[in-house]
């Protein structure tokens, strides 16, 4: 069932699944700030509803919401925007572009957002505009685009230095187009030129089959059996986390409409792809490991991943359940420690993507199933293993073999 806006579920002791409309937090913390009441509350919409009645249900509220948000937007929560030309406006300007909104994610978003609020607020030498969001955007040379760099990657924090860098390019480019009259001359974009320092990317880990179903069973003896189907869906399915915990429903996994068949959707990518579940032609299981453990857990609300309460999960919730879980099979089973090292449900998608290529699939077949859009991220996720290397090598040996391709020995 897919949920209109802003309603929650909840499991009741009759096994009803019970809905609640619940409106937004940002709107009643912009209505605190504002010094204003907000006129709504969460509100019992019903149980056992049909998807058409409790659309039917939600709807007013939800209508009411946007007419509250129309009512007060540019008036009460609308502060007075920066001054036009400065460094604020271009940013704030770049912010509410249709090349901004269009092409990049809510996810990345708050992430971009934040290295832009470190960028507004470095300080300046100048005591009438102290804070580097206060200039002319016509004063920033390249020599200014530089130190903004050497302060953002301060403490080693290369990333965000090239974040910075990267973003406000692309700022410059986007409202320097329609704004040229900001521009600084001659160099209309002092961003371009600015030298990255090059940095290593971490390399993710990854853990193995073995891992991955200890950690399931400790799970489940633990009574955490959301646990367990979250790193086997990760391992199996290579869904990422936190579409693992926040969307994967029971309607994903083996539904009346597509019986023997898991769906994953990647909210990130926009793709989703259908696994099977057995061999259509002979029948044979395909994941029977995957499906013993999904047996043992229990159908608490719409989502796989719900607490015992049938609450949801937040992504950093669950990650600290899943680091507790581990932890205390440690401490249960000493042995367990060089198995289950480093697990996570990143490591275990990333274990699964690995034995991928373990298994010998070609790029197409991974991307398959792994769904991803480019070669070169699903390549990111495969580890290069020695199992893979033995059999690169196998395959070289063979190609030798029956090619004739053999060393001649030399005769001196």
């Amino acid at each position: 069932m897919k949920l209109p806006a802003y309603v929650i579920t909840k499991r009741l002791k009759s096994g009803l699944t019970a809905f609640y409309w619940q409106p937004p937090t940002r709107d009643r913390r912009a209505a605190r700030d504002a010094g204003i009441p907000f006129p709504l509350s969460p509100v019992a919409l019903g149980s056992g509803l049909s998807t058409r009645e409790l659309a039917k249900a939600a709807e007013p509220y939800n209508t009411a919401l946007l007419e509250w948000r129309a009512k007060i937007a540019g008036v009460t929560l609308q502060p007075p925007g920066p001054a036009y030309g400065t460094v604020d406006w271009l940013i704030e300007t770049y912010l509410t572009s249709r090349e901004y909104l269009e092409n990049v994610s809510e996810r990345t978003r708050r992430t971009y957002e934040n290295v832009f609020k470190h960028v507004r607020n470095a300080p300046t030498r100048s005591a009438d505009r102290p804070r580097f969001g206060d200039l002319d955007t016509r004063s920033i040379t390249p020599r200014a685009a530089d130190k903004i760099y050497d302060k953002m990657r301060e403490g080693g924090k290369l990333r965000r230095g090239e974040m910075a860098i990267k973003q406000l390019r692309r700022a410059w480019d986007v409202v320097g187009r329609l704004y040229p009259d900001t521009m600084p001359k001659p160099v209309a974009n002092p961003w371009r030129g600015v030298t990255l320092q090059r940095r290593s990317s971490a390399t993710k880990g990854a853990v193995g089959r073995e891992a991955v179903y200890a950690f399931a069973e400790a799970a489940l003896r633990q009574g955490k059996p959301e646990a367990a189907a979250a790193a086997v869906i990760c391992f199996e399915w290579l869904q990422r986390p936190e579409n693992v915990v926040t969307h994967f429903s029971w309607q994903d996994y083996n539904p009346p409409a597509h019986p023997g068949w898991v769906n994953v959707r990647h909210h990130k990518t926009g793709m989703e792809g259908w696994h099977p579940l057995a061999d259509p032609d002979s029948g044979e299981a395909l994941y029977p490991e995957a499906e013993a453990i999904m047996a043992r857990v229990p159908r608490r609300g719409i989502l796989v991943c719900l607490d015992a309460a049938g609450e949801p999960y937040s992504t950093p919730a669950f990650a600290k359940l899943v680091a507790r879980v581990r932890a205390k099979a440690l401490k249960e089973d000493t042995e367990l420690a060089a198995v289950l090292e480093g697990l996570t449900l990143d490591a275990c998608r990333h274990g699964g993507m690995t034995e991928l290529e373990e298994a010998g699939l070609t790029e197409g077949e991974g991307m398959a199933l792994s769904a991803h859009k480019q070669a070169k991220v699903y390549h990111n996720y495969a580890k290069r293993t020695q199992v893979r290397a033995l059999g690169a090598s196998r395959k070289r040996r063979a190609f030798r073999l029956t090619s004739g391709a053999t060393a001649q020995p030399h005769r001196g």
